[in-house]
């Protein structure tokens, strides 16, 4: 190395020893000129997690501080309640499996409840639970989505990513959307059969359809949000069923290729068609919501 050792002795002193090594001054590292990925921004959101666990709950809660979010905590039904008297917020992630009050049995009584704030929040079921039955409880007990558990960053990230960039409770109206045609000769075979009451299955059953659609446009969000391929094809294919119910040719199609994307199992295909399959169902539901009057306990469903 070039270096040098000396050893100096005295007797009655001791030794002491020297050493001399030759060093090059250092240039500074050269900086990274590549662009850097920037995380998408995420939509200001006044969160509540409601969770028994006291440690999922505070996970929870930790993940959100990561991404930016002081969320509130709730360890049980009741006080979720108490929290959204007090305040509007945008987003409730909720536990399902809760002592004294469950995950639906509190969504339930939040979509039935008027707050004195006006505010109606978007509610999304943390589950381990992965069967489709489960899932399928979880949307028509009134959940807009639901996540997986154990909860991990980036499908949280990705979830509140695909949310719209303005919150919720502060969202300015959209205009409305174009209606989609209906087949004639389907909507007339539907318009034809009426009950006792004078109402045409068409009319009975498009609340049905419309509810349905809203709770699967959602579904299908999240799991395109979250790459789970294998759910945004049978979502999917549940879309079409109902499109065809109706002679909605314009939806079957856009099912149809997302249905294909899904297949794939590849997230960027699966991605590419969703835009357009989600504002072919939003036009569904602007077709059939005039045929569609507030459901009564004697319809269908």
């Amino acid at each position: 190395m070039g270096g040098e050792l000396v050893a100096e002795s005295r007797a009655g002193h001791g030794s002491v020893f020297t050493l001399s090594l030759p060093f090059v001054e250092a240039t500074p590292p050269l900086k990274d000129t590549r662009p850097q990925r920037r995380a998408a921004a995420l939509p200001p959101l006044a969160i509540l997690v409601v969770e028994d666990n006291p440690v999922a709950l505070a996970l929870a809660l930790e993940l959100l501080r990561v991404l930016g979010y002081k969320a509130q905590g709730a360890p049980s039904g009741p006080e979720a309640l108490a929290h959204l008297e007090r305040k509007a917020y945008d987003l409730v992630l909720m536990d399902v499996q809760m002592p004294v009050m469950d995950g639906l049995t509190l969504t339930r009584t939040i979509r039935q409840r008027r707050f004195a704030h006006g505010g109606k929040p978007t509610i999304v079921a943390l589950t381990a639970n992965v069967l489709a039955d489960d899932r399928r409880a979880c949307l028509d007990a009134g959940m807009d989505a639901f996540l997986g558990k154990p909860l991990r960053l980036e499908v949280l990230r990705a979830y509140l990513a695909g949310l719209r960039t303005e919150a919720p409770a502060r969202r300015a109206p959209r205009p409305p959307s174009r209606p989609v045609a209906l087949d004639e000769h389907v909507r007339a075979d539907l318009e034809r059969h009426v009950d006792a009451s004078g109402r045409s299955l068409l009319s009975r059953y498009a609340p049905r359809i419309v509810e349905d659609l809203r709770k699967l446009i959602a579904a299908i969000e999240v799991a395109v949000n979250t790459n789970v391929a294998e759910t945004v094809l049978g979502l999917a294919h549940q879309a079409k069923g109902h499109a065809k119910l109706v002679g909605a040719t314009e939806t079957v199609l856009a099912c149809e290729r997302l249905e294909r994307a899904a297949r794939t199992g590849n997230e960027e295909s699966v991605r590419r068609p969703w835009p357009a399959c989600r504002r072919a169902l939003v036009r569904l539901i602007a077709s059939l919501e005039p045929l569609a009057p507030a459901r009564r306990s004697s319809d269908p469903g």
